[in-house]
């Protein structure tokens, strides 16, 4: 067969699944996933990026708040934090909050209140974000290859950090189960004797060390990473 086509992505599904079966090992899960979107604001419109994430996001990686409450931000669907440098991109200041920002997806269209102002850390990082809304299972969730709620697609990187003394082997030596307890690959023509881990399978990598492996399929390579503290799950699929 061929060698496993490798993405530093995977499904939305997954850090739910390990959430329920390391509940005890793991201190903080999050997804985040990239949309290439339109902001608009009255007749001007700018091409770029949103990050939908989930609420732990903000308490894993070092973003310091300029302005209002990132917390509070992905606790509330209907607000946006915006980096400094797409602020002053669409704005031309900062001092953006309350203001209202238009965002043109694939097939809706959603006003969201300005509710934060965030600095990326000074040094690179793995991470692009733009902006940040909280992760919504109901915003464009059929996406063309980027479908939320299917273990078959990968649209989001998955992040856990671990509880003080675990070790990553533990959550290593579980992640074949979860393929194999909730994946059916019938779609994927397995052969007779196959388990879905054999087909689809996971695994942890530092994102200390994630921008280094250029062997993913869909990693953006760039400078330090924001934390060495924290493990991306990454997806194998044959």
């Amino acid at each position: 067969g061929r060698a496993p086509y490798r993405l530093a992505t995977t499904s939305s599904l997954l850090i739910p699944a390990v959430q329920e079966t390391f509940g005890d090992d793991i201190e903080l899960a999050a997804r985040a996933r990239s949309l290439d979107i339109t902001y608009r604001v009255g007749a001007e419109s700018f091409k770029d990026k949103v990050v939908a994430v989930d609420q732990p996001f903000n308490d894993m990686f070092a973003l310091d708040t300029v302005l209002g409450s990132l917390e509070n931000t992905l606790r509330d669907t209907a607000g946006i934090a915006l980096s400094e440098n797409l602020a002053r991109k669409i704005f031309g200041s900062t001092d953006v909050l309350d203001r209202t920002l238009t965002i043109e997806y694939p097939t809706s269209v959603v006003d969201y209140r300005v509710t934060a102002v965030y600095k990326m850390p000074a040094q690179n990082s793995i991470l692009e974000l733009p902006a940040l809304i909280s992760f919504d299972e109901t915003l464009e969730p059929a996406l063309q290859l980027a479908a939320l709620g299917t273990w078959y697609q990968a649209p989001v990187a998955s992040y856990l950090k671990l509880r003080p003394g675990v070790n990553a082997d533990t959550i290593r030596s579980g992640l074949d189960a979860i393929s194999d307890n909730n994946v059916d690959v019938t779609p994927m023509s397995p052969g007779p004797n196959s388990k879905p881990s054999d087909l689809l399978f996971f695994d942890l990598s530092s994102i200390s060390d994630l921008h280094l492996d250029q062997d993913f399929q869909n990693v953006r390579g760039a400078g330090n990473p924001v934390t060495v503290q924290t493990f991306a799950v990454i997806a194998a699929l044959i």
